[in-house]
């Protein structure tokens, strides 16, 4: 893999005969904060999926850290909607091995303490997505992988969220955050992957607000 975290080399990804991502060539350094950009539908979840290991692909081939060093927040969160908001990360720290104080520092970071003890269901779903990001952070990854994590989260938590995610990368965690809208995650990459036709291209600096609608707008509305 040399200095390379992530390579993906000649990837596709087939389900039955759909074809979800087409000869995917990229790297990723260690450390980096990545950002994936691309409309609804063009495959950034596949993508997500591919890098957690929940994929395989069909053809080509993928270097990318064990399972056990990679969170996973995905855009559809799995949470239990009987259980409390302590119960299910406590669920999830049993499974993934980590301490009691990684369980207490996740719900302090989400801002999960005065909900911890209510049911998933009666929760907002911009609270039950900081109980799925709590989960993904909980293990302190080498790989954090983020679908849409800014869904139904209002703006202060978006903010307070970058900055811990930055902490993250600081300490030497490798960002990779998929989004179809231009949000504070996206200003704080190191670069972006736009995605269309199933393939990727490096962008670097990371767009402007006004460029990635445009570029959208091309998408949708081709010359």
């Amino acid at each position: 893999m040399q200095n390379n975290f992530i390579q993906l080399t000649n990837l596709t990804l087939k389900v039955g005969k759909n074809v979800l991502l087409d000869q995917i060539n990229i790297a990723i350094d260690r450390g980096s904060f990545v950002t994936i950009i691309g409309a609804n539908g063009i495959g950034k979840s596949s993508l997500l999926r591919l890098l957690a290991r929940i994929h395989k692909p069909s053809h080509g081939t993928l270097q990318v850290c064990t399972r056990d060093q990679i969170g996973y927040a995905p855009d559809q969160p799995p949470l239990y909607p009987y259980a409390t908001a302590a119960n299910y990360l406590q669920f999830i720290r049993q499974i993934k091995g980590c301490s009691k104080k990684q369980l207490e520092s996740a719900i302090d970071t989400l801002d999960l303490t005065t909900v911890r003890y209510k049911q998933i269901n009666t929760l907002s779903k911009g609270i039950q997505q900081r109980v799925n990001l709590a989960q993904a952070i909980m293990s302190q990854p080498k790989l954090l992988l983020l679908d849409e994590p800014t869904n139904g989260i209002d703006q202060a938590h978006v903010t307070d969220i970058c900055q811990f995610l930055q902490k993250l990368k600081d300490q030497g965690t490798t960002i990779v955050v998929a989004s179809h809208i231009y949000s504070d995650f996206v200003e704080k990459c190191d670069y972006m992957l736009k995605m269309s036709n199933k393939s990727l291209s490096r962008i670097y600096p990371p767009l402007t607000t006004k460029q990635v609608e445009n570029s959208y707008d091309h998408q949708a509305h081709p010359a």
